[in-house]
């Protein structure tokens, strides 16, 4: 008799990497997916890790201000060559450019401070030379 808890083709999940430092991983991006590479945030500390699931290793790469906040309030996302993350404790949308090949940071992040509204409550953020988003 098949085992009725049992989930078929289920993902099999295992620890990559142990990240002493981070008091509380909040969402995960890729940046580099063939060399598997991943971005996390630490918004209690304010800190970005990269994290390298070949070789299992996880690097503090950042710590900001604009980063730090309340648990469980951020959002990252890789995109383009930016990270953008939330963070909704100071009610703000940021960017950090970021080496796609390295998963390093190249420069400080920023505040896009450009949003908008319109009648159906759907934001707007528009950013000189990159265009308009939703």
């Amino acid at each position: 008799v098949p085992d009725p808890t049992a989930t078929p083709n289920a993902a099999k999940v295992s620890k990559i990497v142990d990240v002493p430092p981070a008091q509380l991983l909040d969402g995960f991006a890729a940046v580099n997916e063939s060399a598997r590479r991943l971005m996390s945030g630490d918004a209690q500390i304010g800190t970005l890790y990269l994290i390298d699931a070949q070789a299992r290793t996880a690097t503090a790469v950042l710590q900001d201000p604009l980063l730090k906040g309340t648990s469980r309030d951020a959002a990252i996302k890789f995109r383009d060559g930016f990270l953008y993350f939330t963070n909704t404790a100071k009610g703000l949308y940021g960017k950090v450019s970021i080496d796609g090949t390295t998963g390093r940071p190249k420069g400080n992040p920023s505040i896009i401070d450009h949003l908008s509204f319109d009648r159906f409550g759907n934001q707007f953020i528009s950013e000189p030379l990159r265009g308009l988003s939703s």
